[in-house]
């Protein structure tokens, strides 16, 4: 991926190249529109000032730096050719400390800026190297178009459509580049609108790459958009091809038993699931998927005491890792199956008082969970607000009564009294 490497890594050295040009033809960056105008104050008349010297890199939490670019962004009339300069100077920054919105503004703006002045020199006929500096421009547009479209998908938030738009603009002029390929691959695979789409990228990706061979986690990304659009033949295949590539991880044994659960071949299935918990006994969805199909066989009590264990397992991670949303979610689900099986134990013997206790409890469980997700989300909302707005005291009171909802929900988690062996012994059989 050298060639991917190098043309991105042009981004900053371009930069400074369209500051020249845009000196030389007195144009400027309308922040609004990315347009390239003519500026209104004296400045744009006035001789270009001395190139400024070089900054030192700015720690990553500096609250100026965010204002610093809003405040160029949202001047009106556009920006001078010494606003311009400060404007890059800021972007080649630690941007760890400004909102993902105004990354995306300003890296927009940049590759709007770069995109018109390629257009610019390709109108001057008269200079024989016109073409060569037009596709420098270019390649810092695309650059600055694939910073912009990694920072809305990366957001709290993340904004697709930008995003979406901003990796069409890069592709457009630079087709094969591996970066905007994978990136417009995983923003489909992510929001599961364009699954075929997605895995068309994906495949440009591979080629554009060659000779160099994918990770074999590209495999797994392509297998599971063929498993979020149900064609299982062929998500069976690419998670093979992982395989093949020599990865042996129990995320693929976990993803193969469920695409053979779902064309109906248990035993393969049971297979690469038992496979998955032995490679990973701390992940608590592969005690989830052997109980599911342990449950499908008939082995009510077998998958009453595996999802339990799934309950234990997601319990202990989330006293190390708290609110955790990825072990949460394997922790719903588990309480999922683990209701359904004691379910089942009760339609064959209605008279079991501890496994009807255990489904309530466990019941229960769930219910503090999906809380404690449904707070989460509502955290992230807020939490992603413009600066501005997450000093208004209407949004801190909210973001206040969240987190003692989370805390609540937490506590009850964590305080349940009953333990995993009681779970598991008051339903077995």
């Amino acid at each position: 991926m050298t060639g991917e490497s190098d043309r991105l890594g042009r981004g900053n050295m371009l930069t400074t190249l369209a500051i020249a040009l845009m000196v030389a033809t007195g144009l400027v960056l309308s922040p609004l529109t990315g347009s390239a105008v003519l500026a209104q104050d004296a400045a744009s008349t006035e001789a270009p000032p001395p190139a400024a010297e070089a900054q030192p890199e700015a720690p990553a939490n500096q609250p100026g730096l965010e204002m610093e670019l809003r405040s160029l962004l949202e001047k009106p009339g556009g920006l001078t050719t010494a606003d311009l300069q400060q404007f890059v100077s800021l972007l080649q920054r630690d941007l760890t400390s400004v909102s993902a919105a105004t990354q995306v503004k300003a890296f927009m703006t940049l590759a709007g800026l770069h995109e018109r002045q390629a257009q610019a020199l390709r109108a001057d006929r008269l200079d024989p190297a016109a073409e060569g500096k037009a596709q420098a421009q270019l390649d810092a547009a695309v650059a600055a178009y694939v910073r912009a479209a990694q920072a809305a998908v990366e957001s709290t938030t993340p904004d697709y459509v930008t995003a979406d738009y901003a990796y069409g603009r890069a592709l457009s002029f630079r087709p094969n580049l591996p970066a905007a390929l994978l990136g417009s691959a995983r923003l489909y695979a992510a929001t599961g609108s364009k699954p075929m789409l997605a895995v068309e990228r994906f495949q440009q990706y591979i080629q554009a790459i060659k000779p160099s061979r994918p990770d074999p986690e590209i495999h797994i990304e392509i297998g599971k958009v063929y498993a979020s659009a149900n064609l299982w033949n062929q998500a069976l295949k690419s998670f093979n091809e992982a395989r093949a590539s020599g990865s042996m991880s129990d995320e693929i044994d976990a993803s193969l038993a469920g695409c053979y659960m779902a064309l109906n071949r248990p035993k393969d299935a049971l297979e690469h699931a038992k496979r998955a918990l032995i490679r990973n006994p701390n992940q608590p969805a592969h005690y989830r998927l052997n109980a599911q199909l342990q449950l499908g066989a008939g082995e009510t009590s077998k998958a009453c005491e595996t999802a339990a264990e799934g309950i234990g397992v997601a319990r202990r991670l989330l006293t190390d890792h708290a609110e955790d949303a990825r072990v949460l979610s394997a922790l719903s689900e588990c309480y999922a199956v683990y209701v359904q099986a004691l379910d089942a134990v009760l339609r064959k013997d209605p008279s079991d008082l501890k496994a009807r206790l255990a489904m309530t409890q466990a019941m229960r469980g769930q219910l503090e969970v999906s809380r404690l997700l449904a707070a989460q989300r509502a955290l992230a909302i807020l939490r992603s607000a413009s600066p501005e707005h997450l000093q208004d005291p209407q949004l801190q009171a909210e973001q206040r009564k969240l987190e003692a909802m989370s805390r609540e929900a937490m506590g009850a988690l964590t305080a349940e009294s009953q333990s995993v062996d009681t779970v598991a012994g008051a339903a077995a059989k």
